[in-house]
This record gives C-alpha cells, sequence and structure tokens, in this order.
C-alpha cells in the first residue's frame, strides 16, 4: 500500500504534539500527563518518532531526542536494567538503540541469557530472543531440547503467543518447516474483522494491539491482509482528536495504542 494512502489517512502533527506532551522534566516519557516517565512509556515515545522518521519522513522528532542529554540520562540511570523484568529490558536494550546512546550492550545480553534460564516460559524466551538473535538458539535448545520451535506454541493460543513464537524461530534461526499448521498466514488472516481490525482470535472483537500483532507476524511469514484498505481504516479511526490512538474508534488515547497503531501502520507502508 502507498504511503500517500496511509499519510492521507493521518494527522500527524497532532501524533507529535501528543506524543511530546507525555515527555517528562526526567527526559523520560509517562503514560499519561500526570504519571511519572517509565522505560515502557519512554520505549513507545520513542519507538514513535522513530517510526515517523524512517516511513514517514518526518526525522526531526527522532533527531531531537538523540540529541536530548536528560533523556539520555534518564536511560542510562536505568542501564543495564537488573532490577527490570526482561520485557522493560528489552525496551531498555532498544531504545537505547533507537537514540544510538554510547552504552554496552554486554551486560544487557548476559541478563537476557540468564533470565531465558531462570524464568523460561513464551514471554521470556520472546524478549530473550529480541535481545540476544541467533545467540538465543542454543539456549532455548537446552531449556526445550532439540524440537525446541515446535514447543513454543501453547495449545490454545492468542495472535500476540503465535506471533512470539514466530518471532523467537525467526530470531533464533529455527527451520520454516517447524510451524504449526500448513498454513500459518491464513490463520493470521482469519484474525482480520469486518471492521479492519484484528482480534485476539478468528472470530473475536477487534483492537489496535491485535492489529499489530497480526501484521506484524504476517510480515515475518512474507503475508499481508487479505482486507488492506480495511486494516488501515481501522487504525486511523483509532485517532482521537488529542491525536493519540485508543484500542478501538472513540476509545480514550493511550500511548501503548498510539504505539501501536504506528507500529502497525509503518509495517503496511514497507513493500513486501
Amino acid at each position: 500500500m502507498s504511503d500517500n494512502h496511509i499519510i492521507g489517512a493521518l494527522e500527524l502533527d497532532k501524533v507529535i504534539s501528543y506524543v511530546r506532551s507525555l515527555q517528562k522534566e526526567t527526559g523520560g516519557f509517562g503514560a499519561t500527563r500526570r504519571l511519572p516517565a517509565t522505560i515502557e512509556d519512554t520505549f513507545h515515545g520513542v519507538a514513535i518518532f522513530k517510526f515517523l522518521a524512517e516511513q514517514f519522513s518526518r526525522p526531526e522528532q527522532l533527531a531531537g531526542c538523540r540529541d536530548d542529554a536528560l533523556l539520555h540520562k534518564f536511560i542510562a540511570g536505568l542501564w543495564p536494567g537488573d532490577t527490570l523484568d526482561l520485557k522493560s529490558v528489552y525496551q531498555l536494550f532498544a531504545t537505547a538503540a533507537d537514540l544510538h546512546a554510547p552504552l554496552d550492550p554486554v551486560p544487557v545480553r548476559k541478563l537476557a541469557a540468564q533470565r531465558l534460564k531462570q524464568r523460561p516460559s513464551l514471554p521470556t524466551f520472546y524478549h530473550a530472543g529480541l535481545i540476544l538473535g541467533k545467540a538465543c538458539a542454543p539456549l532455548l535448545e537446552e531449556q526445550l531440547g532439540p524440537n525446541w520451535p515446535q514447543r513454543l506454541f501453547p495449545a490454545r493460543h492468542t495472535c500476540e503467543e503465535m506471533m512470539m513464537g514466530l518471532t523467537i524461530i525467526r530470531a533464533g534461526g529455527g527451520p520454516g518447516a517447524a510451524l504449526p499448521g500448513n498454513d500459518l498466514a491464513a490463520w493470521f488472516q482469519e484474525c482480520q474483522t469486518a471492521d479492519g481490525g484484528f482480534g485476539f482470535l478468528p472470530g473475536t472483537t477487534s483492537f489496535i494491539e491485535n492489529s499489530h500483532f497480526c501484521l506484524q507476524a504476517l510480515r515475518l511469514l512474507d503475508s499481508q491482509p487479505r482486507d488492506l484498505s480495511g486494516a488501515v481504516s481501522f487504525i486511523s479511526g483509532c485517532q482521537t482528536l488529542r491525536g493519540g490512538f485508543g484500542r478501538r474508534g472513540r476509545a480514550a488515547p493511550f500511548l501503548d495504542a498510539t504505539y501501536h497503531a504506528m507500529a502497525s501502520l509503518a509495517i503496511l507502508s514497507e513493500p513486501l
């Protein structure tokens, strides 16, 4: 889908204004104007500006973040994330990379490998895989055995869990043949609803985060939604007058929902 079609469905200046309104005096970003900065919200804020720079030709906000001494200090003060859960460690790691922060990644990678062994679970494997890349494969084999790709998926799964499993296999270099089912892309496509968004499972209510998870998975599978225009319409319909996005149309805006919306549109703007 063309960038012009996607950009025409958005009000980018309002997105920028909304996200900037959530930056705190500490340099980081908070979920609302009243809440303090957290690494999760800072990850969302910086990632949104990265999407705007790389997919929507609006580089000035990301450049400003990279020059923001207080923002760098906020990230450095949490490094390498010993006191954080692994999801937050990944968000710290990714934000530092987006900011081009001069921080040593080795302690974060060691922490991810340690957590993978200590607290085995699908979310742990997922965030460790995002940090470690192919280096996570021998650790997964140690935890789950030589057929670790098949053992990642729970018996009853949501689109987020399926996306996590698929991402781990891709990150760890697992064989594509090990993926469950004959047509995984079709399963994600069937999660799309009549309003253009995606549900937790086929036949369930659509939300903005599920749209992101399904679109991300479809991109990993070199596929796309059956209704591209409907997907764009659902996402753009979640934008509020304040510029941020809600989980659905007419819902209150939140920074995490805005992140999922911009991530979804960035995926749709990239050619297969």
